[in-house]
């Protein structure tokens, strides 16, 4: 009895303290949490991942009188797995004859004209348009169950060779498929990851609000919220392999926020790096509140299994080397 009572006023202060976490609206969210994409690791030479993803600038322009700035509308990322080709969401391709691949780990600094990519043509695949066509007719709104989703991928020819790019050319490997994963005896239940892209590196609406930054001068304004290559850690489950789409509840695992489409997401395989997925979406639980302070992207993270799509991409590469360029519209 004596035990009892001692013990007793931790409980309570324990489910006082639970009870008042779970009343805010921060509580349990991974975007907010050191180790999500948000509040992740700065991609840098030195890093496993490093020279196999790229910038995707939409609306572009280039001044080369000032060539440390470039100017965009709007972003998404990328992954290289051919020295001329790109794989992104095909949702990215809007406005694509506008858009320019920036090869860098940072957009924030100076970039040369020799970091920038042309895209000459690139290809979705039909059912993607076909579902697109059909949500939009029925004015069907985005969410996790649409079809469309299930095809979100697009594979971008560039003007020329990525110079200092590593190719995820091994992704085609037959060893590495699907059925290998699910069939094997020796296969283990889960798998580490990675995900990297150049989305939001901050929860936060304003950078300068952020504690990380606040103890930093800002000149004129705080650095963009966007534009830096970021990575987060996370879990496969041998579940996961067999799906179309791999989807993370970002309340309880790093994930991904805007201008993150089309980012790569790498599963360690047989102790090498192998690429699993791109990002496609995240759905949020509820819409963002601009009044808010945050930002927040928790909700529903959404990767395309791009072990489904091996052939698409495969004779999609063959397609694109025999068809003309698309027009050009801009000289870089």
């Amino acid at each position: 009895m004596t035990l009892r009572r001692w013990f007793a006023p931790f409980v309570m202060l324990f489910l006082s303290l639970l009870f008042t976490a779970c009343g805010d609206g921060n509580f349990m969210d991974k975007t907010k949490i050191d180790g999500s994409i948000l509040r992740g690791t700065a991609v840098g030479p030195g890093d496993q991942i490093f020279g196999r993803t790229v910038y995707i600038a939409k609306n572009f322009s280039f001044d080369l009188s000032s060539p440390s700035l470039f100017r965009k509308f709007g972003l998404c990322s990328g992954v290289i797995i051919d020295q001329y080709y790109v794989l992104t969401a095909a949702h990215c391709t809007e406005n694509i004859k506008e858009s320019r691949v920036i090869f860098t780990e940072d957009a924030n600094q100076a970039i040369t004209p020799d970091q920038i990519y042309k895209i000459v043509n690139y290809e979705s695949p039909d059912e993607y348009q076909e579902a697109r066509l059909r949500e939009i007719k029925k004015a069907i709104a985005p969410g996790p169950q649409n079809r469309s989703n299930f095809y979100d991928l697009a594979v971008l020819k560039l003007s020329r060779p990525i110079a200092g790019a590593k190719y995820s050319n091994s992704y085609f490997q037959d060893k590495n498929s699907v059925i290998h994963m699910t069939q094997s005896k020796d296969v283990r239940l889960t798998a580490e990851a990675f995900v990297a892209g150049y989305g939001r590196i901050s929860e936060y609406n304003r950078l300068a609000d952020d504690p990380r930054f606040q103890a930093k001068s800002f000149d004129d304004s705080p650095p963009p919220l966007n534009g830096t290559l970021m990575k987060a850690q996370l879990t496969l489950n041998i579940t996961d392999f067999s799906q179309r789409v791999i989807s993370r509840s970002q309340r309880f695992s790093s994930g991904v926020c805007t201008g993150d489409s089309g980012a790569p997401l790498f599963a360690i395989r047989d102790d090498e790096l192998y690429l699993q997925g791109i990002a496609i979406a995240t759905f949020k639980v509820k819409d963002e509140d601009p009044t808010n302070a945050y930002n927040s992207c928790y909700g529903e993270s959404m990767y395309l299994n791009l072990d489904f799509h091996k052939t698409w991409i495969y004779k999609t590469i063959q397609k694109l080397e025999k068809r003309k360029p698309m027009p050009e519209i801009l000289t870089i």
